[in-house]
Formats: structure tokens, C-alpha cells, sequence
């Protein structure tokens, strides 16, 4: 792993990924639990991104 990886924001877990040694349950727990809160955050920014086209198609028809 080089330091850009440890420097990207978006990766704040890059230390468990450039580990060559098996992950520990807890570490996969945490995975886990940052994954799903990914998902959500993905989630969240899809459908604010639908109702913001769905407003801007309303106000283009009137």
C-alpha cells in the first residue's frame, strides 16, 4: 500500500485492506457496519438525486 491510499478520504479503512494477514471477526464486524453504512449513505444520495430531477421535470412542464 502506498501513503495516497492511507490519504484518500473516502478510504479511512485502508489499513485493514493492505493487510496481508486474515481480517479478525471484529474487524469484519466493522466492515460490515461501514459497508451498510455506505449503502444507506448511497441510498440517501440516489433518491435525493431522483427528487431533484423529478422537481426540475414539474417546474419544466408548467
Amino acid at each position: 500500500c502506498d501513503e495516497a491510499d492511507s490519504l484518500d478520504e473516502n478510504n479511512e479503512h485502508s489499513d485493514v485492506y493492505c493487510s496481508d494477514e486474515a481480517i479478525s471477526d471484529q474487524q469484519m464486524k466493522h466492515l460490515k457496519i461501514i459497508f451498510e453504512m455506505k449503502k444507506k449513505r448511497h441510498r440517501v444520495l440516489e433518491l435525493e438525486l431522483q427528487l431533484e430531477k423529478l422537481h426540475q421535470q414539474r417546474f419544466s412542464t408548467d
